[in-house]
């Protein structure tokens, strides 16, 4: 049977499909060699260098500059946390770039705390991927009309499945990468405020923030000839990013957030206790 002359969306000839195309390729070009004129680089990574992006809702902060300025506090005190645990100080972190259009933060990191950001997050994202349908369900029954005190499960139940899967990853991310094993009272400590980073994170992505992490690997070629321990520790880092790092997809979120985790650390502690 003959293939007929359609397009791909069966609407359009390939001939008119072909020459739209080739018009967006050629406005691409001048695109880019507009930006090559006035020096407008990308925004390049150095061999084994890591960056993590945060993507703040406008309407999250409502496009005010004194919650924006909350917002990023509030993302130094969370990412300190993941800096102690892994390297036991908190030297803050360095801005590569802010982009205004979207709020998109970018920050420098060392690849042993970025892995572990990276971790947490892709757990996270999953452990949302797994209550996006009962968001979508919470929204459609609001829509009917049903009253908030008949969904309430629907909401506690999204939230007890959060709970428990954040529960089990600051067990596992303590085992991992804190390495003081003398000082068990600071890490019942760090457990607690692994809890609040991590239940703000989860509160974040439901109201549509995105975390990203890149790093930009070291090839054979660029790597030393004789390899210490913390370049062999830095290269499993940055193999262990560059796996998570394809998992932390942007969310396409339907109806309202839904989460209820605790807002502030004294809240975290009092669960525990």
């Amino acid at each position: 049977m003959p293939i007929p002359f359609s397009t791909i969306s069966g609407t359009l000839p390939l001939q008119s499909l072909y020459k739209q195309l080739a018009s967006c390729k050629t406005s691409l070009e001048q695109v880019i060699s507009s930006f090559q004129q006035l020096k407008i680089g990308a925004e390049k990574l150095e061999p084994g260098q890591c960056e993590l992006g945060i993507l703040v809702p406008r309407k999250a902060i409502n496009s005010e500059l004194n919650k924006f300025a909350d917002d990023l506090s509030e993302l130094n005190k969370i990412f300190g946390t993941f800096s102690e645990l892994t390297t036991g100080t908190r030297p803050g972190f360095q801005i590569r770039s802010i982009s205004s259009s979207d709020l998109n933060v970018f920050l420098e990191m060392l690849p042993v705390v970025a892995a572990s950001i990276a971790v947490a997050v892709e757990r996270v994202v999953g452990l949302y991927k797994q209550i996006l349908e009962i968001r979508k369900l919470h929204g459609e029954l609001k829509n009917q009309g049903v009253p908030n005190k008949d969904v309430k499960g629907v909401i506690n139940y999204a939230n007890t499945i959060m709970k428990k899967g954040i529960d089990q990853l600051v067990t596992e991310l303590l085992k991992k990468y804190y390495n003081n094993k003398k000082d068990e009272g600071r890490r019942n400590e760090l457990a607690t405020e692994l809890h609040f980073s991590l239940d703000t994170i989860a509160r974040q992505i439901d109201k549509g923030y995105s975390v990203e992490v890149r790093v930009q690997p070291i090839s054979d070629k660029q790597q030393p000839a004789a390899k210490s321990d913390k370049v062999s520790k830095d290269a499993e880092h940055i193999k262990t990013i560059l796996e998570v790092s394809k998992n932390l997809e942007f969310l396409r979120l339907e109806g309202d957030p839904i989460l209820t985790l605790p807002e502030s650390q004294d809240n975290v502690e009092g669960e525990k206790e």
